[in-house]
């Protein structure tokens, strides 16, 4: 009787897979089992490995899918907030709290893309079975500090489209809705930061737990993860659609033609998308939690959250985006609209 013997070799992107047969040994050569010394938790020891392994299909991975998106969520922000400080220069108009509110929100966005990036070149987008807990435990690491900066990034962002507001429309009732508005964005961020920091104590469990995936060793807890994902993910939606809703009775009580307020209202509203993209997350989210378990009998992290992570990242990114659009007007529409929106819009409300 012959044996089977497997021989990965494994590049940056792939995965060559080659049968031998040999006299009976049963023989497996995986570099990440062989290369892999941690302490792997209570349901996750390095005997399932071998017999995981034996699927060649385990060894697929997301590596392109992934770094195709990522690129383009990384390249199309930092285009918008280019694009909007050229807008301002050919405006004649200099930089405003709005702007430095907008740069700071990219600065943050590009974290959720960038933490995905070293994740998929740790292991991210790849089935768990393979992966040695040293490694596991990284990609963990990895995306707690991507879920930092992502509420980080969502804060920042809806103050800059808050200043935003209050640059364009010195209004004096309708500042006062903005600093309320204001003040909430502040609480939310409050409340909901210290609880990304410390969604398990002490902190460290969070990665050695899978994000409270599996008991804890040292006794710690975590949060419940799901969950508050999910209420967290709501409210930034609610938030997202009320920041919309809020000038488009004032871009129609001004006096412009209907063409000029129609075109207004549709570069607002395209900031719709971000509330489409978050909905998409939480629907996504929602599913997760009943993705397809892994042979060791727990969802397949590292493969299973791809979708989840990429719509988490492609949130903030197209934020900043729908941010900038409103601001892009002198690159487009100078000769039909004015040079910009104006100063003192001249709208039938009380000052």
């Amino acid at each position: 009787m012959y044996a089977n013997f497997l021989l990965v070799f494994r590049a940056r992107t792939s995965r060559i897979i080659i049968w031998f047969p040999l006299q009976p040994c049963h023989i497996l050569l995986m570099s990440p089992v062989l290369n892999a010394t941690p302490t792997l938790p209570a349901d996750m020891n390095s005997s399932t490995l071998p017999s995981a392994a034996a699927d060649p299909a385990l060894y697929a991975n997301r590596y392109h899918t992934l770094m195709a998106g990522v690129t383009v969520l990384l390249v199309l922000p930092t285009l918008a907030v280019i694009l909007r400080l050229l807008s301002r220069w050919i405006a004649g108009a200099g930089l405003w709290f709005d702007d430095y509110a907008v740069i700071l929100a990219w600065l943050f966005a590009l974290g959720p893309s960038i933490a995905l990036i070293v994740a998929i070149h740790i292991g991210f987008g790849e089935h768990i079975e393979i992966l040695p807990a040293s490694t596991i435990f990284a990609v963990f690491k990895v995306l707690y500090a991507f879920s930092l900066t992502f509420i980080m990034a969502m804060i920042t962002v809806k103050f800059s489209v808050i200043l935003f507001l209050y640059r364009i429309f010195p209004i004096v009732h309708f500042r006062r809705i903005l600093v309320g508005a204001a003040i909430f964005v502040v609480c939310l961020g409050v409340s909901l930061f210290p609880v990304s920091i410390w969604t398990c104590t002490p902190i460290h469990d969070f990665w050695t737990t899978l994000g409270g995936g599996v008991k804890s060793r040292s006794g710690g807890r975590c949060v419940n993860t799901q969950l508050f994902y999910l209420v967290s993910g709501a409210i930034n939606t609610v938030t997202d659609f009320a920041l919309l809703a809020l000038p488009i009775p004032l871009l129609w009580r001004l006096r412009t033609g209907k063409l000029q307020k129609s075109i207004l209202t549709v570069i607002f509203t395209v900031g719709l998308t971000v509330c489409a993209v978050s909905i998409n997350r939480l629907i996504i989210l929602s599913r997760f939690q009943h993705a397809k378990l892994s042979q060791l009998g727990r969802l397949d992290i590292t493969w299973n959250y791809v979708a989840p992570a990429t719509w988490t990242a492609a949130e903030p990114a197209v934020a900043v985006i729908s941010a900038c659009l409103p601001s892009l007007r002198p690159l487009f529409v100078r000769n039909h609209l004015g040079p910009s929106l104006p100063a003192n819009p001249d709208v039938s409300a009380e000052q």
